[in-house]
């Protein structure tokens, strides 16, 4: 048996929303991760409108409305699932079952019915979304009374899929102890020097934040900062 939803109020709402593709769908128009109208080539608006199982699974495809135009495009264009066919309920299962903190891929896989490889795979795909997306959205974070933890670390590849990195980029990321509140940001000329460490802190971490680091020496101007 897998192991528990840890908010089984918020997991029960989940399964209504995703009893069916259709309910699913609705959800994530709702939300923006699915698009309501997108452009055709002949530069005229494509709309959303039912079809039939042949035409797409989906049941729904993007028709341009010009006349004359006979364009049509899947109703996943332009969004992060336009090279997917992952059930939409299936990925919103995913995306609870990802968040709730005590289950593992096991339990993932029982809860959505995909099999463990591909609910590996999805983990990676949305955990560098998520990334992404925090690289583009950069909040500050922690203050007073706050406790940040810091770390920098290589994001890239291996070569050949194993040993040490052999290229990549060093980033620093942040994670509120109290909040749950991050932020992962590029270090600029790939240096993790104080010179350039410091003032990202200065610029991702509120004042009277206290700090946990892993004791490197660029950290230890920090509390002449401030921290």
């Amino acid at each position: 048996m897998p192991s528990q939803p840890s908010s089984p109020g918020i997991f029960s709402e989940m399964m209504t929303i995703t009893k069916d593709e259709e309910s699913s769908r609705q959800f994530l128009l709702q939300k923006g991760i699915l698009l309501t109208t997108v452009q055709c080539a002949c530069t005229s608006t494509m709309i959303l409108k039912p079809c039939s199982a042949t035409k797409s699974p989906d049941l729904w495809i993007f028709r341009c409305s010009a006349t004359g135009c006979s364009k049509t495009k899947s109703c996943r264009f332009g969004s992060y699932l336009s090279n997917s066919k992952i059930p939409f309920s299936s990925l919103l299962q995913l995306l609870y079952c990802f968040s709730s903190k005590n289950l593992t891929n096991v339990d993932t896989a029982a809860y959505t019915g995909l099999s463990r490889k591909s609910v590996t795979e999805w983990k990676a795909s949305l955990l560098e979304a998520v990334a992404i997306w925090i690289l583009n959205n950069p909040q500050p974070i922690g203050g007073p009374g706050e406790i940040v933890e810091l770390d920098e670390a290589m994001m890239g590849r291996r070569k050949y899929n194993r040993g040490t990195l052999r290229e990549g980029a060093w980033v620093l990321g942040g994670v509120c102890r109290r909040t749950g509140h991050c932020f992962l940001i590029q270090c600029p000329l790939n240096r993790r020097d104080a010179g350039t460490l410091l003032p990202l802190i200065q610029r991702h971490v509120l004042p009277g934040t206290t700090i946990h680091t892993d004791q490197w020496a660029a950290y230890n101007q920090l509390s002449s900062l401030g921290y």
